[in-house]
């Protein structure tokens, strides 16, 4: 029998980073703009404009951060840099996982750590240990947690609270309606509503 060795990558594709970036890129914004029409609905103008404001200040400053990088440390073309680096997709990423309601200020210095430390530092693009955008929200929940969680629950937990209040199973079809209602129904628990 004889066994043949092929060397990684066994799977071979026509699509570029550059290609399958641009199309994350794409699906990120649709989900974000889908998280636009519905702060707009939910909550009026006002929370649709400022996430819209959240997402613009997170990829300028992510730009930012690697066009500077890429003129004074990599001593390169910082726009082909950029252009080759997708800071923009740790931004949108970034805001993404952040409440609607938080300040400007946490997502600029969530995005600085996010790209400078740790994506630049341990070498860039593809390079990372840790994900940029997960390692910059862990940071604004970390020091910025204040102005990031305002409903803090200081008495019983929430499964106590249903706990004591529907019993540990809720088996009375009333209650179930009742306690999903406050959920708006079963799909709105689904979809996060």
């Amino acid at each position: 029998m004889k066994l043949n060795y092929n060397a990684a990558p066994n799977y071979h594709s026509k699509a570029s980073t550059k290609k399958i970036m641009g199309e994350l890129t794409i699906v990120l914004l649709v989900v974000y703009a889908y998280a636009v029409v519905h702060q707009y609905v939910m909550h009026g103008m006002t929370n649709a404009i400022h996430i819209v404001i959240l997402l613009l200040c997170s990829v300028t400053t992510a730009i930012l951060c690697e066009l500077i990088w890429g003129k004074l440390v990599a001593k390169t073309n910082p726009f082909k840099y950029v252009m080759e680096s997708f800071p923009w997709v740790t931004a949108i990423i970034l805001t993404m996982m952040m409440p609607a309601n938080i300040g400007i200020y946490p997502v600029v210095i969530g995005t600085i750590f996010a790209i400078l430390i740790v994506k630049l530092f341990f070498g860039g693009f593809g390079q990372n240990i840790f994900n940029p955008a997960a390692a910059g929200a862990a940071i604004i929940f970390t020091y910025f947690s204040t102005s990031v969680v305002k409903d803090v629950v200081t008495s019983a937990t929430p499964t106590k609270t249903i706990a004591s209040t529907y019993g540990w199973l809720i088996t009375d079809p009333k209650l179930q309606t009742t306690f999903l209602n406050q959920f708006g129904g079963l799909k709105g628990l689904f979809l996060g509503n």
